[in-house]
């Protein structure tokens, strides 16, 4: 949901208003639309690190950082998918797989790159949580010694030392 937000923000509001204010010369709209819009990635790169952090999960930060790295890297994917095209021995299904990167990344193109950026901080989030949930299980392992209760007679209340009684 937060990706399919920030996709139509950047691609849809900002891009207009970027192509009004090409065409009439008054950047003013358009450097406003890309301060706001800049505040709203901004604000959905947090709203993913909450969501990741407050999950805690090995499982959901797996699908984080695939996903994210694959977002992240769309651009370097489908130029590294169209290179090996390029070569005798490309087999057919990567020109399929070269179509949908290619129509995946014209559909989320932006001013903003809000797609991309995203898609590094879901990766970051992902990478996070799979570190700390190693960690908290290695910690989990350890055995923990249990607590030692004092050794020795205790006092009972009429032991104690108190002040005179009269």
């Amino acid at each position: 949901m937060i990706l399919v937000f920030a996709t139509w923000f950047d691609t849809t509001v900002t891009a207009g208003v970027q192509r009004e204010s090409f065409a009439t010369f008054d950047a003013t709209s358009y450097g406003l639309a890309f301060g706001v819009g800049s505040m709203v990635v901004a604000g959905l790169v947090l709203t993913v690190a909450i969501i990741g952090w407050r999950c805690r999960s090995i499982g959901l930060g797996i699908v984080y950082a695939v996903a994210g790295g694959l977002i992240a890297f769309l651009v370097y994917l489908m130029l590294a998918v169209g290179t090996s095209i390029g070569s005798p021995d490309a087999p057919p299904p990567l020109f399929d797989l070269l179509s949908v990167l290619s129509n995946l990344e014209a559909m989320t193109e932006g001013p903003l790159h809000a797609f991309s950026i995203i898609g590094a901080a879901m990766a970051i989030v992902g990478i996070v949580q799979i570190a700390d949930g190693m960690v908290r299980r290695r910690a989990s392992r350890r055995s923990r010694p249990l607590p030692v209760e004092a050794e020795g007679p205790r006092a009972t209340i009429e032991e104690v030392v108190g002040p005179a009684r009269g």
